[in-house]
């Protein structure tokens, strides 16, 4: 049977957040943790939709309960592209932790997180102790770095403008999305790559191929981490750049099931 998927808001009255319960089938035997899916934003967040929704859906066929949510100002979320900030979205991450615990009385919460949905899982769960597990999925360690690729897909589409198509001769924002110079300035602050960055918990790395290895850290520093496990996957790390190049990255959904399954009861 398919799993259920319960749409639903939470949160704030005035800041509700979307998400999405997916719930184990019947005849299946729940387990004692949940898993959250941590979206990347922008262009990444649409071209991940499916697949992310894929995994959520694989997860519940293997007896967990799994929500994927809109952090505030993104997607169906309240709030818009301006309203993002950094620090928000991590203790939406917690949000979404403590309602998934309400909603099904589970123990032990896993996060799954692509690209900055990892660097905010990676955050929430330093001041979270009910998270037991993590998942990061080509995780954005140095966020200046992220900006400048931002910056650098949004020069290459202008690029590819005409003049006519150009509002006043100006073009703002990132690829469709108008994120804050205040998050941008957030975001460019933030650097992950430390040896004390890592939570105590249990660690599963997925990375893509032919991801830059500036993007990378040092896979050997384990550093207060208690278990951590590195994967390579098949899928190209291109599979999020463009519409063209955009595939269903079978590999590590397979690969974060099968660790998730294995490591969580």
């Amino acid at each position: 049977m398919t799993p259920d998927i319960i749409p639903f808001q939470f949160g704030d009255d005035d800041s509700p957040l979307f998400g999405c319960h997916h719930r184990p089938p019947a005849e299946s035997t729940s387990r004692s943790s949940a898993v959250i899916i941590c979206a990347p934003i922008g262009q990444e967040y649409l071209r991940s939709h499916r697949a992310l929704r894929l995994l959520a859906a694989r997860l519940a066929q293997a007896g967990f309960h799994v929500l994927r949510f809109d952090y505030f100002g993104c997607g169906d979320s309240a709030g818009d592209d301006q309203h993002g900030r950094l620090d928000e979205w991590v203790r939406n991450v917690r949000s979404a932790v403590d309602v998934i615990r309400r909603r099904t009385r589970v123990e032990n919460v896993c996060l799954v997180g692509l690209r900055l949905g990892a660097a905010l899982a990676l955050l929430a769960a330093a001041e979270q102790p009910d998270v037991k597990s993590l998942v990061l999925w080509d995780p954005v360690w140095r966020g200046g770095e992220f900006v400048r690729e931002l910056t650098t897909a949004q020069h290459e589409k202008l690029q590819e403008l005409t003049n006519r198509e150009l509002v006043d001769g100006r073009q703002q924002g990132f690829l469709g999305f108008d994120l804050s110079k205040t998050l941008l300035a957030e975001v460019e602050q933030l650097d992950l790559s430390g040896p004390d960055c890592l939570p105590a918990c249990p660690v599963l790395m997925l990375s893509s191929a032919r991801r830059k290895q500036s993007d990378s850290r040092d896979s050997t520093d384990q550093s207060g981490c208690a278990e951590m496990t590195l994967c390579r996957i098949d899928e190209d790390a291109n599979w999020l750049t463009g519409p063209m190049r955009t595939v269903m990255p079978h590999s590590a959904i397979r690969t974060a099931v099968s660790w998730i399954t294995k490591s969580c009861p």
